[in-house]
This record gives C-alpha cells, structure tokens and sequence, in this order.
C-alpha cells in the first residue's frame, strides 16, 4: 500500500501541469522526481541506480517539461542498452549533476553495449535507430539534442564498445 501511494504521489507530480516557459529549476529535486517514479517501469528491473547529485547545485532556468523528457530519453536508453545485463544484476545507471564552468551538468551513464564510432557520429539523428523495429523511433536523442539546444545548452555522448556509454546534458546556469 505504501509503494502504491508513493507511486501514485510521483505520477501526481509528474503530471501537474508546469509552465511552458523557462523558470528557475531543483534540477535535482526534478531529477530524483524523475528517475524515481521511471524505475518502477519493467524496463528498469533488475537495474542499480547510483545517484550523484552536487549537494549544493545552483538553480538552472531551464523549461521543466524539457529536463524531464530528456532525463526519461536517457534513462530509457541506458536502460535499453543493458537489457543483457539486467538478467545477471550487473546493470547500473549513475544520475550525477554537477557545476562546470558556466553550466550545470546532468549526466546519464550506464555499463551496457556501447556504441560503435559510426553509431555514436548518426547518435542524433533524426529517425537513426539501432533498436529491432517496433522498439525504438530514432527520435529519443534527437529530440533531447533538439530541447536542450532550445534553452541555450548541449549535449554530448562519450560511448565505449562493451562498456557503457555516457550522455551529459550542458546546461546554462541562470543569469544572476
């Protein structure tokens, strides 16, 4: 009964309505909001999550609806690229966010397939995909790429083949 009531408190949050508008952001309390109620998808059983959020993050001024489509995207492919682990328990995806430089950065990691050179360059893409048909649109990334660069930010991935790939999500801090 209590997983049930948390979970129905986070689909609560999750579907409020918020401003179309960029305004000063948690990224953090919208990161635990979010990967928090995403894990109870079938998709991320059998997955650890490791959470490293800055204690003391900034406040972004980012359109929340945004963060969150991209932060799901990216879970959703971590999880996706460690479907073959997730049956020996050796799958992880780590949350982290941090300031550099000018920017907060959120960033989404997992140990799973990786990605070739040739994969990683078509990444963002419009329609690419590597997943079997039916299973994945190819717009996932490029939407994240599309959204972030909206709000005046960037997106990279780093991917290493057989050892998990690494997208970080740039975003600009607020102007004083």
């Amino acid at each position: 009964t209590e997983r049930v009531a948390h979970i129905i408190r986070q689909l609560s949050t999750l579907t409020t309505p918020r401003s179309p508008e960029a305004e000063l952001l948690d990224l953090n309390a919208l990161v635990r909001s979010t990967y928090g109620f995403v894990r109870y998808d079938k998709r991320f059983r059998g997955i650890e999550f490791e959470e490293a959020l800055e204690h003391d993050l900034p406040a972004i001024t980012a359109v929340a609806d945004h963060i969150t489509q991209i932060l799901v995207n990216l879970l959703i492919n971590a999880a996706d690229a460690s479907d073959a682990l997730s049956t020996t328990g050796s799958c992880r995806i780590r949350i982290a966010t941090r300031v550099a430089g000018d920017a907060v950065l959120l960033s989404v990691a997992d140990n799973g397939r990786g990605m070739t050179a040739d994969v990683l360059a078509h990444a963002f893409d419009e329609a690419f995909t590597t997943k079997p048909a039916g299973q994945g649109r190819g717009i996932g990334l490029f939407v994240c790429k599309s959204l972030i660069e909206q709000g005046g930010g960037r997106i990279e991935l780093e991917s290493a083949l057989g050892e998990g790939t690494t997208a970080t999500v740039h975003i600009p801090l607020a102007s004083p």
